[in-house]
């Protein structure tokens, strides 16, 4: 046997090349991507230097899901290769690349790269990098991380609340953060707030003004209630909150309360239902009835379709799925809602060609409210695969809405995001100081409600609902 013909047998036979001989081919064509998913899975159980090296530049890739799947991959890698990818933080010049690299050095917590991290943290001038450096570093229980993340966070401001985040592991840090209480930034004072809660420490001694309560600070007080050791402290602290400006801070409260189950509170949400009109007042009227079944919830509000609670005045849909199934699955349901109680609806679509671009389209941009009709017709008229992560992105930042309903037939188009866990954990994310309710309507038979959107529904207060 010839020696080209034993070399083509060896490759034949390594499966690190064949992996980038699929990546490489395969790399241009949206509908190849499986096989490049396939090749990643592959490279990560190999966890070679070689198979890191192919997964690491594909950090850079063009198609979001692809570059998440090799992030994962890489935690697989074995310890040369972990030499290799401190290395490449350090090297890498893009922020994109260098924020992967970061979450999977933090999920890998190879104390040997620990030091590039630290290096990456002190000279990182990048505000929307720094979570991940902090993030990376807090799952270290070495000094020399708490060191680094309280330097970064006294000389560099816009990273100050991440690094306070970043720290809340260690169990001196929240002696540090108090010295941030006080922060102009509502980011940071909030950041302060989850820390002194994880670590079981009373925030502030009473709330009885607004002042220095802002939206974010205010959210993080409303969730650490039921985590509050003094009761009469917690009932104040809850009833002040209940009255705050803000919409998304009363969202937040209320959900605490009902978490308490403490009636002496009903008082404060029957003064609050007086005045609280739209989702909140559907939001105090459940509350109520956890706390008091026997009837502290009073009467049904009206608006209800299908068991979907539709009291909300600023509801935005998303639709994840072909346009005619859309139209004639949900135009009985879109001729239910009142008039002015949609502001908008989202869809993306899945890109097709090279380099790839999820678009978002809106079918009404705000400026006109729309009505069944109108609706109908805009979503029969949609055409391509929808992506369902890009569009509820686009719709979580929506400043005018508190209520998401996701239109779906059950076969869930993910988009830039293709893993459900990333998928969910990102809208979770987003949707923290937004409090956004998501909803998930589905058509077609019996077909079943996909986890991830049981659990955006659930972890929202939302429902998941067959339409029939």
């Amino acid at each position: 046997m010839g020696p080209l013909v034993w070399m083509v047998a060896l490759l034949a036979l390594d499966p690190v090349e064949e992996a980038r001989e699929v990546l490489e081919r395969c790399a241009k064509e949206a509908e190849e991507q499986p096989r490049r998913e396939e090749a990643i899975a592959l490279l990560g159980r190999i966890g070679s230097i070689r198979s890191t090296r192919l997964l690491e530049a594909l950090l850079a890739d063009p198609f979001p899901h692809i570059r998440d799947e090799a992030e994962w991959a890489l935690t697989r890698c074995d310890a040369p290769s972990r030499a290799f990818l401190a290395e490449a933080l350090a090297r890498r010049s893009d922020g994109m690349t260098r924020s992967h690299l970061a979450r999977a050095l933090g999920r890998i917590r190879d104390r040997s790269t620990l030091p590039a991290l630290l290096d990456a943290l002190a000279i990182e001038r990048d505000p929307a990098l720094l979570p991940h450096l902090a993030s990376a570093i807090g799952q270290f229980d070495e000094p020399a991380g708490l060191l680094a993340l309280t330097e970064k966070a006294h000389r560099f401001p816009p990273g100050r609340a991440a690094c306070i985040a970043g720290a809340s592991a260690f169990p001196a840090a929240p002696e540090w953060a108090l010295l941030y209480r006080a922060d102009a930034d509502d980011a940071v004072r909030a950041a302060v707030v989850d820390m002194l809660a994880l670590h079981g420490r009373e925030v502030l001694p009473d709330l009885e003004s607004m002042d220095g309560v802002g939206e974010r600070k205010g959210i993080a007080l409303a969730e650490a209630l039921p985590k509050g050791r003094g009761r009469a402290l917690v009932r104040r602290r809850a009833a002040a909150l209940l009255g705050h400006p803000s919409w998304r801070v009363r969202a937040a409260a209320i959900s605490a309360v009902a978490a308490l189950h403490d009636a002496s509170l009903l008082p404060d949400l029957r003064a609050r239902l007086e005045v609280e009109e739209g989702r909140l007042s559907e939001d105090l009227r459940a509350a109520m009835q956890r706390i008091d079944p026997r009837g502290g919830a009073g009467a049904e509000p009206e608006g209800r379709f299908a068991g979907v609670p539709l009291a909300s005045e600023r509801i935005a849909i998303v639709v994840d799925l072909p346009g005619e199934v859309a139209a004639a699955g949900f135009g009985g349901w879109l001729a239910s809602l009142r008039e002015r109680q949609l502001i908008d609806l989202f869809r993306a679509e899945d890109p097709g060609g090279f380099p790839p671009r999820v678009e978002v389209r809106r079918a009404f941009g705000g400026l006109m409210p729309p009505n069944a009709d109108a609706c109908v017709r805009w979503i029969a008229g949609q055409r391509g695969p929808s992506a369902l992560f890009d569009a509820l992105a686009a719709a979580v930042e929506e400043e005018g809405i508190d209520t998401l309903c996701i239109l779906s037939d059950g076969r869930m188009r993910r988009g830039s995001l293709r893993s459900c866990e990333r998928l969910c954990a990102e809208i979770e994310r987003r949707n923290r100081w937004r409090r956004i309710r998501i909803h998930a309507l589905l058509v077609g038979g019996d077909v079943a409600v996909p986890e991830p959107l049981e659990r955006l529904a659930r972890g929202t207060g939302g429902s998941a609902k067959l339409l029939r």
